[in-house]
C-alpha cells in the first residue's frame, strides 16, 4: 500500500515538474491597463458560440466516454461472472449481490448517456 502511494506521489511530482510554465511580468500600471483594454477591444467583434464546434466536441466526448464505459462494463461483468461460476454457496450469494449492484450501475450509466444524447439532439435542432 505504501509503495503504491509513493509511486503515485512521485508520478504526481514528475507531472508537475514536466509542465512548462511561462511567466510574464508587467512593467508598470500603465502597461497593465493598456494590455487589458487591448484584450477587451479584441473581443468586441463576434463573441457568439460556434454551435458546430460545440456539437463536434460534445459528440467526441460522448463517443469516447461511451467506449470507455463499454470496456469497463465488459471487464467488470466478466470478473463478476467468473466469481459467480467458481464460487461456493456462500460466495454465490455475495456474487449475486454484486451482480445486482453492477446491473443497477449499468442502468444508471447508460441512462445518463441516453439523457445526454437526447438533450444534445433536442438542443441542436433549436
Amino acid at each position: 500500500m505504501k509503495k503504491k502511494i509513493v509511486t503515485i506521489f512521485i508520478t504526481f511530482i514528475l507531472l508537475i515538474f514536466s509542465l512548462n510554465v511561462t511567466n510574464t511580468y508587467a512593467g508598470d500600471l500603465g502597461d497593465v491597463i493598456s494590455g487589458g483594454k487591448s484584450f477587451v477591444d479584441s473581443s468586441k467583434g463576434d463573441v457568439g458560440i460556434d454551435s458546430t464546434k460545440l456539437s463536434k466536441t460534445s459528440s467526441s466526448v460522448y463517443n469516447i466516454l461511451l467506449m470507455v464505459s463499454f470496456v469497463v462494463v465488459a471487464v467488470v461483468g466478466i470478473i463478476l461472472g467468473m466469481k459467480f461460476m467458481m464460487a461456493g454457496v456462500d460466495e454465490k450469494a455475495k456474487a449475486k449481490e454484486s451482480l445486482v449492484i453492477f446491473f443497477i450501475g449499468c442502468i444508471v450509466v447508460y441512462g445518463a448517456f441516453g439523457i445526454w444524447k437526447v438533450l444534445v439532439t433536442a438542443l441542436s435542432s433549436l
